[in-house]
């Protein structure tokens, strides 16, 4: 599951020795000295050893995109989002606004300029999955103002479970048990948690001189935990001008990697045409026999679900243990948690499908099941 595994920036970072017990894996370059900055990360490799990467720009029928200009517009790209980190001068308030303005510039010097202005999109589509949340929303005043550790970018082999297991951690591990005061006692100065269940005056779950809070954004918004004395005022600050948006992940697994059979690598790129992405994202109520067979609609532009115009990458990820596993990041919530399994599964492997080139059969016949889509709009966590 392609979840927050990452250790951004081992300079000063405490959990590096604890890291390095668990046979890290990078990011990027092993050797390096230096964290990658957006503008040197690059997309996976187009090509493998023997196989092939499908980036396709989506519309009613799949086409296949220059690579050379995809990885143009690919680099381009990051490099402007990074450029964004200067921008107060600029008469853009968002990411996506100044990034977009340029790329029409940047286009006009390649024989297609709309090919390179989707691949812009596209990247710009992932940039969603990055930073949780739409280009025009990413306040570009303060885009700057986000720092990393120096360092490599690593992750520990097998997640954070391997790295909880080197932490040597004793004491009560309790799950399901809401937490809704943590306070100071005036008399010992050690720090009390209570939860919902508790008495104030008997009660305490835990008492120790410290305490690790690592809640939900949402939940400290909301104010589901009490702090006593008050949280800074500087912490409450960030908290209320800090935003998130919606990042759902959808898992299919299969009983056989169908695509090594096909001469691809289990990458998948959706390019999105641009007046597809300009449909709005109203039209929850779509026929999926529409999707699956690319019929149009009476616009004359076959329809697709806002969800699926959410996804910029389908991935097999090597590291999920068990059954070959395809992942996604779904960068929107209402229609896609509306949508039912069916209907999502049906998509998700006629869409694969169209991606790879290949009859809707050779990804059925491969027994594809949905293995997990989550609800974050929804869910209570935050």
């Amino acid at each position: 599951e392609a979840g927050a595994q990452w250790i951004h920036g081992t300079g000063g970072n405490p959990l590096v020795k604890l890291l390095e017990k668990t046979k890290p894996k990078p990011e990027k370059d092993d050797e390096a000295d230096d964290a990658p900055s957006s503008a040197e990360l690059s997309p996976p490799p187009l090509r493998s050893p023997g196989r092939r990467r499908r980036v396709v720009a989506f519309g009613s029928t799949g086409v296949g995109i220059d690579e050379a200009l995809f990885e143009a517009a690919w680099r381009w790209t990051s490099s402007q989002i990074e450029a964004c980190e200067d921008g107060d001068d600029s008469l853009e308030k968002s990411v996506g606004e100044r990034v977009r303005r340029l790329a029409k510039v940047e286009a006009s010097k390649y024989d297609d300029p709309k090919a390179f202005e989707a691949c812009c999109e596209h990247r710009l589509n992932w940039e969603r999955g990055i930073s949780a949340g739409d280009p025009e929303e990413l306040d570009l005043k303060t885009w700057g103002d986000y720092l990393e550790r120096p360092g490599r970018h690593l992750r520990p082999s097998g997640g954070y479970d391997a790295l909880v297991g080197t932490m040597g951690v004793v004491g009560d591990l309790r799950t399901d048990t809401a937490v809704r005061e943590i306070r100071v006692d005036q008399e010992t100065n050690k720090v009390v948690v209570l939860t919902s269940s508790s008495d104030d005056h008997v009660a305490a779950v835990a008492s120790s001189d410290y305490a690790v809070v690592a809640v939900s954004l949402g939940a400290l918004k909301r104010g589901d935990i009490r702090f006593e004395p008050r949280l800074p005022e500087v912490v409450t600050k960030a908290v209320d001008g800090l935003g998130f948006g919606v990042v759902n992940k959808l898992a299919i697994s299969f009983a056989e990697p169908w695509w090594l059979d096909c001469g691809l690598s289990g990458s998948w790129d959706c390019v999105w045409e641009e007046h597809r992405e300009q449909q709005g994202d109203d039209d929850f109520d779509f026929d999926v026999n529409d999707v699956v067979s690319g019929r149009q609609g009476q616009s004359g532009a076959t329809r697709f679900p806002a969800w699926l115009r959410r996804i910029a990458q389908f991935r097999h990820d090597p590291a999920i243990r068990g059954a070959p596993t395809v992942v996604a990041w779904v960068c929107e919530g209402e229609t896609f948690e509306k949508a039912s399994d069916d209907d999502v599964l049906k998509v998700a492997v006629e869409t694969l499908a169209r991606l790879s080139g290949v009859d809707v059969a050779v990804v059925q016949n491969a027994q594809p099941t949905l293995e997990m889509r989550t609800a974050w709009l929804r869910d209570v966590a935050g």
